[in-house]
């Protein structure tokens, strides 16, 4: 949580009892917000689970694998956040000292009457007396004819929130917050981590988690209705739906410029560390360079140094073009409303050329489509799936 100045029992010496609820009013928003944050990583993270479960195809795939257990972990350590101990922090935790402290030096602020008080104020014009709604919803928070929230109260409320939090804290202090000698231990000396077939931590089950957030979404209510008598802790409506995005395609018209993996960067390292030893002489960094094109006779089309065919002036390859038209059967025009960036001149070469050149073309859709039968066929049977399976989250 963040840190504020007053955070402390020793601060609160000398301080009037409107200054002290003033204080814990302002923590309040504070972890209301984060709790809002929570809720919604939470959500978001079942529209996840839900989306993987009917698309077979996101199944087991790095990124939906590294999708999910970032927003597992980011749960994990707000619940952390929320439960933590220091006393330099706004938390949960915190509020509960605080308040033990002031009941000990006889200070009994969270009173009936003062929530009473508030209560008719927030719901009644002229409130001429105590309302007996008042006094039943305090009944319901605190207890029934108590006067004011005690030590015990304050007492379950921390142990209840403790005992759920040390269900997950070893993970998320050895694992996720400290790198361990555990967690060391998954890698076999001299190795770096595989991506595709690490032996991710076992993650704690989703049910304490359950527990840990239903835990904070009690405290919130119970501590923001002592403080402010009204329900202003509940989620606001959302401006939009955040699980909209996986119902529409996240790639539409031309493919985007993404960047170079981490394999290929390092490929890309390794070659020119190669290339610059010798001599040793330092050398100057060069600019990239373009891709050397040739022309032929075959209209709006270029081919680069390896052969391969290009559209001009683009970024796209002829048989990028041509697997668009086999995949979908897509006629050149509703291909040119797909991509607007190729004319219709130079979707009607790239097909020409095809024409021209398909049993060459046609050997290269079949061996990139083996490569791809090949890669997933050795995907099935990956550690890392393996894994999954034996934890029962793949069939």
């Amino acid at each position: 949580m963040s840190k504020r100045a007053n955070v402390g029992g020793a601060d609160l010496v000398g301080l009037s009892d409107d200054q002290i609820t003033n204080e814990w009013c302002c923590w309040m928003v504070e972890i209301r917000n984060q709790i809002w944050m929570l809720q919604l990583d939470d959500y978001l993270y079942r529209v996840i689970l839900a989306v993987v479960q009917v698309n077979s195809n996101l199944s087991g795939r790095i990124f939906t694998i590294r999708l999910e257990n970032s927003f597992y972990t980011n749960i994990l350590l707000a619940i952390r956040k929320l439960a933590d101990a220091d006393k330099d922090v706004v938390s949960f935790q915190a509020l509960f000292r605080q308040i033990l402290q002031t009941l000990q030096r006889g200070k009994k602020i969270l009173s009936r009457n003062r929530f009473v008080l508030l209560y008719d104020q927030g719901h009644f014009k002229r409130p001429s007396k105590r309302s007996s709604a008042g006094n039943a919803l305090f009944d319901e928070l605190v207890g029934v004819g108590q006067d004011f929230l005690d030590k015990d109260n304050v007492g379950h409320d921390r142990t209840e929130l403790v005992r759920l939090y040390d269900e997950l804290s070893s993970f998320v202090n050895d694992v996720l917050c400290h790198y361990n000698e555990q967690t060391a231990m998954q890698l076999r000396p001299g190795e770096a981590p595989n991506p595709s077939s690490y032996d991710y931590p076992i993650l704690p089950p989703y049910t304490e988690i359950q527990n840990a957030i239903a835990c904070l979404e009690r405290l919130l209510k119970k501590y923001w209705m002592l403080l402010y008598a009204n329900d202003d802790y509940e989620f606001p409506p959302l401006a939009s739906d955040p699980s909209e995005i996986f119902k529409q395609p996240w790639i539409a018209g031309a493919a985007p410029h993404l960047p170079p993996s981490p394999d290929i960067l390092a490929r890309q390292n390794s070659n020119r560390a190669k290339g610059s030893r010798g001599n040793g002489a330092h050398t100057q960094p060069t600019q990239p360079r373009k891709r050397e094109m040739s022309t032929i006779d075959a209209a709006h089309i270029q081919l680069d140094t390896e052969g391969v065919a290009w559209i001009d002036n683009t970024k796209v390859k002829v048989i990028e073009v041509v697997l668009d038209k086999l995949a979908h059967g897509s006629s050149p025009e509703e291909m040119h409303f797909q991509y607007p960036h190729l004319s219709l001149a130079q979707i009607h070469a790239a097909l020409a050329y095809y024409y021209d050149h398909q049993v060459e073309l046609d050997a290269e859709i079949k061996r990139r489509r083996q490569e791809v039968n090949d890669l997933a066929a050795q995907e099935a049977n990956s550690p890392l799936r393996q894994r999954l399976r034996t934890l029962g989250k793949l069939p």
